[in-house]
Order: C-alpha cells, then sequence, then structure tokens
C-alpha cells in the first residue's frame, strides 16, 4: 500500500498522521502519532542533539508503514524561521528529513500557507490559522479534530494527497 505522511515537527511535540493514498476518506484507515521527547527543552547542544535522536528515534512506526514494494510520502511542514529557537527546528527539521530519506521515504516540504488554502479556499487571517484548521478537519469529521498538531500533520498529507492525485479536501475560495 501507498501512504502518504504528514509531520508537524517540533522540539516540544512532534505529530505525524499516515494516509493511505487510496483511503476514500475513511478516517478508520489513516494511523497517527504523537511524540514527546522525554527531555525537556534546554539551551545545551549535548541535551538538544538527545532530543533530536530521540524524536528520530521515535519516528519507528513510520517505519513499519515501508514496505520494499511501495513507496512512502512524507510530506514535512516548512519550519518556522525567525521565531526564538528557529535554529534548533531548522536542525530537527533536517535530521528528521534526513533519517527518513535515508529509510527510503519520498520526502518533500509542504508549504503551510499552500497546505491551508488548500484546505480552507483561503488564507486565513494571521492568528486565525490553527483555530480555521482545526474547525475544517472537526467539519470533515476527523477523529483527532481538536489536536492542533495532528491537524497541521494532516494537512501537510492533505496537501500530499493533492500532489498524488489521491482523494484529499480542497476548498474553492468564494471570491
Amino acid at each position: 500500500m501507498t501512504w502518504v505522511v504528514g509531520l508537524d515537527l517540533s522540539l516540544r511535540r512532534t505529530a505525524w498522521v499516515a494516509v493511505p493514498l487510496s483511503w476514500r476518506r475513511d478516517w478508520g484507515q489513516i494511523v497517527t502519532g504523537v511524540i514527546e521527547p522525554a527531555t525537556p527543552a534546554s539551551r545545551n547542544a549535548m541535551d538538544q542533539i538527545g532530543r533530536l535522536d530521540s524524536i528520530t528515534t521515535m519516528l519507528s512506526p513510520l517505519r513499519s508503514l515501508r514496505n520494499p514494494m511501495e513507496r512512502v510520502y512524507a510530506y514535512v511542514e516548512n519550519p518556522a524561521f525567525g521565531e526564538h529557537g528557529s535554529h534548533a527546528a531548522g536542525e530537527l527539521h533536517g535530521a528528521v528529513k534526513l533519517d527518513l530519506y535515508r529509510d527510503g521515504f519520498v520526502v518533500t516540504v509542504a508549504n503551510m500557507s499552500s497546505a491551508r488554502g488548500l484546505l480552507l479556499g483561503h488564507a486565513p487571517a494571521k492568528g486565525k490559522a490553527k483555530l480555521e484548521v482545526v474547525s475544517a478537519w472537526k467539519a470533515a469529521g476527523a477523529p483527532f479534530a481538536p489536536d492542533n498538531d495532528l491537524c497541521d500533520a494532516m494537512t501537510c498529507a492533505n496537501w500530499g494527497l493533492s500532489e498524488l492525485r489521491g482523494d484529499c479536501f480542497a476548498s474553492v475560495s468564494a471570491k
């Protein structure tokens, strides 16, 4: 089975959603996961490397989706640069993308403003993106809808589904 995986990466909490390419909007077919590293946030470089390692290690459930005869497409949320700690977020994104690539995943960065635009049919107002995305997934019947991180991960996967011609959620702007 071909899978499309969306990842919302953060040093505090990482979420992923795996959707079969042929899912036909059956929420029972998706697989989700949340990773909360055991080590607290720290400015110490070795602690940060330990957190990166624990996150990449905890992505092992994704590896079980990997079948040598099939592809797994991973769509990773683009990192939020310019925020406090953005260098560490960039390191996390690089480590995870490299790790998945080495495991045979096809890795792509999902531009979140475009992915949200696909889902919502418009660019959400500044500061309202998370709320609008959660509301959209709730309306679509997503069982994880109250969870912001899983909703962002599904938004990445939805973008991937659209690129791979799978069954995705897309809204048209009323303009």
